[in-house]
């Protein structure tokens, strides 16, 4: 008889997919992909305006991919995320809509601008660490902030009505979710989600690859000693700049898929408020792990505007019927996002991901203890 484990497959078929971390987040992209298409068919309450709130947990997770990156396995520090999210949304704007490019010749072009000024912030961290990186970023994005405002020829939201990919096919992001009038759901939203997801998935296959290489271990070595890692031959100058190139490139995709997802690309939206989400994103899921980025992305943009404001707005016309308390329930994401850091750095500072390896452990605990009493059980009747 062939030994099987408790997941009933042959155990060395079950070592083979457990560690086959691609393969995991295949399995991950096709579940999300199917859990997206669930509100076209009101198998979830929400309705089809379901997608749109998780919708910003799947791109800015691919910018906090690149940011975990950086900071998790790097040991650097940047705060100019949202900056480089700007640069692909309005990349992609401005040439799809001022010069009338195609969706991959701006695509190309806005990932070149990206990684150019990557290379920038690279250069700068060679010159200086810490508190003075951090600061120098925060500058940097200064500055790109108050060019997306004064300098590129946009109004202050520009909409796209169609997106062309390869001549034929064609996705209209400017269709809401209501139904035609012939009854038939609209799909080009969900068309968008699907490569939304593959981005994603790809961009976690990517970030895994990087870990598990020669790169991924000369990250690992600087952000312990840098002075160590460069007495072993670690090259601190080049995996610097590489670390900041790969997270600002990112970044930039995130923009691009915010681009291909939303019926406009704004202006003034890419300020330091959103890298510190994006950076409570990497602390809130856990530092170094790619599924918890994905997780505190959830929580950080999802939550709050699925579940809580809606909550807060329940409580709100409560207080005014009831007292006469006129209370609005407007900027709670930022308290949320920072309560959340505080408890998870207090009582998880591993992040929320190793809640769940906490409770996987204690199932398999509960578990043991049930079959041991109950083969007890079977020996006392005997």
């Amino acid at each position: 008889m062939t030994k099987t484990n408790k997941t009933n497959l042959p155990k060395e078929l079950y070592e083979k997919f457990k560690a086959n971390k691609p393969l995991h987040f295949l399995l991950f992209g096709i579940g999300l992909a199917i859990m997206l298409l669930a509100p076209y068919y009101d198998f979830i309450p929400g309705g089809r305006n379901t997608n749109g709130f998780v919708a910003p947990a799947i791109y800015f997770t691919v910018a906090a991919l690149g940011l975990n990156l950086l900071l998790g396995y790097g040991g650097l520090i940047s705060l100019a995320t949202s900056a480089f999210i700007g640069v692909g949304a309005l990349g992609m704007g401005y040439f799809m809509l001022f010069q009338e490019f195609s969706f991959f010749l701006s695509l190309g072009l806005t990932i070149l601008i990206s990684l150019g000024l990557g290379l920038l912030v690279g250069l700068f961290s060679l010159k200086v660490s810490g508190i003075y990186l951090t600061i120098g970023t925060l500058f940097f994005a200064t500055i790109l902030e108050n060019i997306f405002r004064s300098v590129l020829p946009m109004s202050t939201t520009e909409s796209f009505r169609e997106i062309t990919f390869f001549g034929n096919f064609v996705i209209d992001t400017s269709k809401s979710y209501t139904q035609l009038r012939t009854g038939e759901p609209q799909y080009d939203r969900y068309i968008a989600l699907l490569i939304m997801v593959a981005v994603l998935v790809l961009s976690m296959i990517v970030i895994y690859n990087i870990i598990k290489s020669r790169t991924g271990r000369a990250f690992m070595a600087m952000s312990r000693s840098a002075n160590a890692a460069a007495a072993m031959g670690v090259n601190i100058a080049k995996y610097r700049i590489i670390a900041f190139m790969t997270a600002s490139l990112f970044a930039t995709l995130a923009g691009v898929l915010y681009a291909i997802y939303g019926t406009s690309v704004e202006k003034n939206i890419w300020t330091l408020e959103l890298s510190l989400f994006i950076l409570a994103v990497v602390i809130v899921g856990g530092m170094r792990s790619i599924f918890g980025t994905f997780i505190g992305a959830l929580v950080i943009f999802t939550v709050p505007n699925l579940y809580i404001n809606e909550y807060l707005r329940t409580f709100s016309s409560f207080l005014e019927n009831r007292f006469g308390i006129n209370w609005q329930p407007v900027g709670f994401a930022p308290v949320f996002a920072g309560l959340l850091i505080i408890v998870v750095v207090l009582y998880y500072p591993r992040g929320l991901i190793k809640l769940f390896y906490d409770a996987r452990i204690l199932l398999l605990k509960l578990y043991g203890l049930i079959r041991n009493r109950l083969a007890k059980g079977g020996a006392t009747d005997e």
